[in-house]
């Protein structure tokens, strides 16, 4: 949810959200925050999300602010788009 909330910050003209696995209650906790929803898999019941995946390595900390840093520089150089571009 704060990925979709600070993606809606920017103003997009679509929100598309992609879902892999997760519980009901969530994905219908989700759907009216975006435009459209791509949900893979809803199982019953729903135990962790790490289950449903090969590889569930657990991200470093300073890996994900290195990754937020990444995203920041990227937004603050970004040009807006102008409908005569």
């Amino acid at each position: 949810m704060a990925s979709v909330f600070a993606i809606r910050t920017l103003q997009p003209h679509r929100l598309v959200g992609v879902v892999p696995v997760g519980p009901p209650s969530t994905i219908r906790e989700i759907r009216p925050h975006v435009d459209e929803l791509v949900v893979l898999m809803t199982p019953e019941p729903f135990e962790a999300v790490g289950n449903f995946f090969a590889d569930f390595t657990q991200v470093e900390d300073r890996d994900v602010v290195e990754y937020l840093h990444l995203a920041e520089e990227a937004i603050l150089k970004r040009t807006p788009f102008s409908a005569t571009s």
